[in-house]
């Protein structure tokens, strides 16, 4: 799954701080959470977003309806990477 910048940042990083930004399955780190960095995934319709605010979030939105439609926190991770893969398996089998 291809879910934010990894392939291009893996040609202008260092290998140090490409280790400090992204996990070595290609996640953003919480490093890179914590800095601001939004782990994302889209088809062009709807966008699946997680960052972190204090806690973890998971956004689905829907742009064409302009809705959302859902928002989780969590206090882990874990659990939103969880939440956010279940949720873009849903969205890869609405294309």
């Amino acid at each position: 799954m291809e879910h934010n910048a990894f392939k291009k940042d893996s040609l202008t990083m260092s290998p140090e701080d490409l280790a400090k930004f992204y996990t070595s399955s290609g996640w953003l780190s919480e490093y890179a959470l914590s800095c601001g960095y939004v782990e994302r995934y889209d088809n062009g319709e709807e966008w699946l977003t997680l960052w972190k605010e204090g806690c973890y979030h998971v956004r689905h939105h829907d742009f064409i309806s302009d809705k959302r439609i859902c928002w989780e926190s969590f206090d882990t991770l874990n659990e939103a990477r969880k939440f956010f893969r279940t949720q873009s398996k849903e969205l890869r089998q609405l294309v």
